[in-house]
């Protein structure tokens, strides 16, 4: 059989790699454009009959190569994002996967298109961040405006009362009567208008289904690029906010690295259905754990200059989504443990394939 010739691909502005499996079962590269090689700095020769596992130095490796496998032995059409390092940076790139077959119908092939999606990204989370401090001022808002109503409401009453019996002596109370009433009214529509505006403007939440390793492995790629800490993390598939589930997870894990006290600590991430209709994620460390003014945050304290605005963010988002964040003293008694609920279910791995393909 006749081997395709791929050198076409060097003629597109994007990176393009096809894959193949080599007699021990391992997935390789077969083919990489002139675009990507210029990014990865390395020669083609070098590349072809490589797996992800030797392109990509550290987490990114397995992170990569774990997609590679998923969307062969699927056969079909995949497409993943995956954080990878690209001349000293993390970059997003989001792949599509298409599979390449012979002519007796057997799959010799699959070629990836991919691009850089890292300020699209960025730009996803900040959106997310910016509809949670949004959410939490229509909160706001909406409580100010409900607290309004019945005060206003009762100015309302007592013009009327003021009306009933008054006689007009023509010194113009009755039109002081009259002014305190209509601005009483309009008062009242411009309270009903703001809360009736804060529940439409409410951030709707937008779910999706994702493998939950993967997505952790995305965000220690960029935090623990090296392997420094030892990490070990549930292996399920869910169903819920993915972006907001990301943005927690990296400010948790960053807060984790930044004051464990060590250069190297276990940290163990698992998600589970806490009912069926809400995720539990639990995030435990063996660091030297918070120091009290974070945890009294966490657990509803004000914010002072001691708790740190990347807790205050993660707080925000959640009760944003509905859920719930506290902080604990894991049962070993050293370290930290943060427990956040938020809406959305656990699958088991043979639905969310059948889910994921038909999406």
């Amino acid at each position: 059989m006749s081997v395709p010739d791929f050198t076409l691909f060097d003629t597109i502005e994007q990176a393009i790699f096809v894959l193949t499996e080599d007699p021990s079962g391992n997935i390789t590269y077969a083919f990489v454009n002139r675009y990507m090689r210029e990014r990865l700095d390395k020669p083609l020769g070098e590349i072809v009959g490589m797996t992800a596992r030797e392109l990509y130095d550290g987490r990114a490796s397995e992170n990569v190569y774990r997609r590679h496998t998923q969307a062969w032995t699927s056969g079909a059409e995949a497409f993943h994002e995956v954080a990878v390092p690209v001349a000293g940076e993390t970059v997003w790139v989001r792949t599509n996967l298409s599979p390449i077959h012979d002519e007796s119908g057997r799959m010799t092939h699959m070629v990836g298109f991919a691009h850089d999606v890292t300020k699209q990204k960025e730009l996803e989370q900040a959106q997310t961040m910016a509809s949670a401090m949004a959410g939490e001022m229509e909160d706001f808002v909406s409580l100010a405006a409900h607290d309004l109503r019945s005060p206003m409401a009762n100015v309302r009453m007592l013009t009327d009362l003021l009306r009933e019996g008054f006689v007009d002596m023509g010194d113009g109370k009755l039109e002081m009567i009259e002014m305190i009433e209509k601005i009483s009214e309009r008062a009242l529509m411009l309270v009903s208008d703001v809360l009736s505006q804060a529940v439409a403007t409410r951030a709707q939440i937008s779910n999706r289904i994702f493998n939950f390793e993967d997505l952790c492995d995305d965000v220690l790629v960029t935090l623990d690029p090296s392997r420094h800490h030892h990490v070990f993390v549930s292996p399920i598939h869910v169903e819920g906010d993915y972006t907001a589930i990301q943005i927690i997870l990296r400010n948790l894990i960053d807060n984790a690295f930044k004051h464990a006290g060590s250069n190297q600590i276990e940290i163990t991430i698992d998600m589970e259905a806490q009912d069926d209709k809400t995720l539990l994620l639990t995030v435990c460390d063996d660091g030297k754990g918070f120091a009290d003014p974070a945890l009294a945050f966490l657990d509803g304290g004000e914010l002072n200059n001691q708790s740190g605005f990347g807790l205050l963010g993660v707080r925000r988002l959640v009760r944003s989504r509905g859920g719930t964040i506290s902080a604990v003293v894991p049962a070993s008694g050293q370290g930290a443990e943060v427990r956040v609920t938020l809406p959305g279910y656990t699958l088991d791995g043979n639905t969310a394939t059948k889910l994921l393909a038909s999406a």
